[in-house]
C-alpha cells in the first residue's frame, strides 16, 4: 500500500470520527522516496482548503482513499437538481462509489471509450493506456446509471441533447488536456452556475515530469465560453473541485 502525508489537526479528526462521513486514519508519513515530489504538488494552488483524506474500506489503496474522499466530498457540495456524469471510467471503481453516494432520483452518465487513451499522456501512460477487453468493461445493473462507449467526440453532444437540465455534478477523470476540453466544449450548454466539476488529475507529477492538462483544459474553456469558477476545495493528493459561477 502507498502511504500518504496527512496534516491534520486532532480536534478536526476527532470531529470527523465522531461524524458519519467514513473513518479517518491517523496520520501517516509519506514514503521518504517520494516526499519532495508529493509535497511539490501538495503545494499547488495555495490558499485552497485541502481535505483531510479519510478511508472507507479495510486494506483501502490510498490512491483510491484520495478519489474516494474528493468524490463524497463533491455530492455533498451538489446543489443543482440535475443529473451526474463522469468522462472516463476505466473498471468501474469511482462510478460505483458515485452511484452509491448520489441523491434519490438522479441519473448517472458514464462516458469513455473503453479503448484507453487517445495519445501520450505522462510518464508510462501512453497511448492505449487504460484500455480495457470488452469482457473487462465495467456493467451497472442499476437502471439509473448509463454506460456510453465511444469516443468523446461521437458521445458527448449526444449525451448533452437528452438532458433536460444543468448538470449537478461532473467527475472529470480524462487526464488529457486535449480530452478534457473536448468534453467540457460538448456539455458547455448543460453546465451552468452551481455546476460542480470534480478533477481527478488537475495536475499530476511522475518523477520531474510535471503536467496540468485538466487545469489548463479548464482555463481555457472559460475563456471560450466566457465562463467563471471558483475553486472549492483539493484533495492531498491531486483532484481538485471547482464550481462554476458564469
Amino acid at each position: 500500500q502507498l502511504l500518504c502525508g496527512v496534516d491534520v489537526d486532532p480536534a478536526q479528526l476527532d470531529a470527523l470520527r465522531a461524524s458519519d462521513r467514513a473513518c479517518v486514519e491517523p496520520p501517516m508519513t509519506v514514503d521518504p522516496r517520494l516526499a519532495e515530489r508529493f509535497l511539490r504538488v501538495r503545494t499547488r494552488l495555495p490558499g485552497v482548503p485541502e481535505l483531510p483524506t479519510r478511508c472507507f474500506g479495510p486494506d483501502e489503496d490510498r490512491w483510491y482513499s484520495y478519489k474516494f474522499t474528493a468524490l463524497d466530498e463533491a455530492v455533498r457540495d451538489v446543489r443543482l437538481p440535475g443529473e451526474f456524469l463522469q468522462l472516463g471510467v476505466f473498471k468501474g471503481q469511482c462510478a460505483r462509489f458515485l452511484h452509491a453516494r448520489m441523491p434519490a432520483g438522479r441519473r448517472l452518465y458514464l462516458l469513455d471509450s473503453f479503448e484507453g487513451l487517445p495519445e501520450d499522456w505522462m510518464g508510462t501512460l501512453r497511448k492505449d493506456a487504460f484500455a480495457l477487453a470488452p469482457e473487462d468493461i465495467p456493467v451497472f445493473e442499476a437502471a439509473n446509471v448509463e454506460v456510453v462507449p465511444g469516443w468523446f467526440s461521437d458521445t458527448v453532444d449526444g449525451v448533452a441533447a437528452r438532458l433536460d437540465a444543468p448538470l449537478a455534478l461532473i467527475h472529470a477523470d480524462a487526464d488529457l488536456y486535449s480530452s478534457t476540453l473536448e468534453a467540457l466544449a460538448g456539455l458547455e450548454a448543460r453546465i451552468a452556475p452551481g455546476t460542480v466539476i470534480l478533477f481527478d488529475e488537475y495536475f499530476m507529477q511522475a518523477g520531474d515530469d510535471f503536467r496540468d492538462d485538466e487545469h489548463r483544459a479548464l482555463l481555457d474553456w472559460c475563456q471560450r465560453y466566457d465562463r467563471d469558477f471558483e475553486y472549492l476545495w483539493k484533495s492531498e493528493w491531486v483532484q481538485v473541485a471547482v464550481r462554476i459561477t458564469r
